[in-house]
């Protein structure tokens, strides 16, 4: 499935995630780029629980609209992003962020692991600081909507991430230099868009 395209999450690049051209058009799989374990081997980390089935969905009933129409129709990120916003009920309906919902969304995704609930009030904090400022928040896209559930999905997305144990994660090369563009904070991810998975090695 072309969901979560490149046009809502990160962009990473791997042997066997996507080539630039399906960046372009969107991953084949949504749920891979909800998946923050990609580089942590942590046990069952494949899980997907009831919360995330129900966001893949919302995710591709938004895909529908907002994603790529065509060669000349390219996908409109922030409207995609603020369309799964409205769906998980994490934004108001004038726009701003529903914290408590926010919140919640965040426990949620963390589920079952608990490397990722073990950071969920840290992350929660952070990100909800991140999108207040009026660079981030108040900005809109060309397309007239919201950044700031895109903002928001790449702040947590990054934070539980990085979460995964030192002696669980994943040492391949191409897990190595995601971790370090994470935690140096040079990597933006595609504007507009919540992270994907991270690139791996065969």
């Amino acid at each position: 499935m072309k969901v979560f395209l490149c046009v809502f999450v990160i962009a990473f690049v791997a042997t066997n995630l996507v080539s630039a051209e399906e960046h372009h058009r969107g991953p084949p799989n949504s749920a891979h780029l909800w998946d923050n374990n990609k580089c942590c081997n942590v046990e069952n980390k494949d899980t997907k629980t009831e919360f995330l089935e129900g966001v893949i969905k919302n995710a591709e009933e938004c895909h529908k609209t907002y994603g790529p129409q065509g060669p000349e129709k390219p996908p409109k990120f922030d409207c995609y992003a603020e369309c799964i916003g409205n769906k998980t009920e994490i934004l108001n309906s004038d726009g701003t962020l529903n914290e408590a919902n926010y919140k919640t969304f965040v426990t949620n995704w963390a589920e079952p692991f608990d490397h990722q609930k073990a950071v969920v009030e840290a992350t929660v904090t952070k990100c909800l600081e991140k999108v207040k400022t009026p660079d981030s928040s108040e900005e809109k896209s060309q397309d007239g909507c919201s950044k700031i559930t895109a903002r928001v999905f790449h702040c947590t997305k990054g934070e539980l991430f990085k979460s995964c144990p030192a002696d669980k994660q994943d040492t391949s090369e191409g897990c190595k230099k995601f971790r370090e563009m994470v935690e140096s904070g040079k990597f933006k991810g595609p504007r507009g868009h919540p992270p994907p998975p991270p690139p791996t090695q065969q």
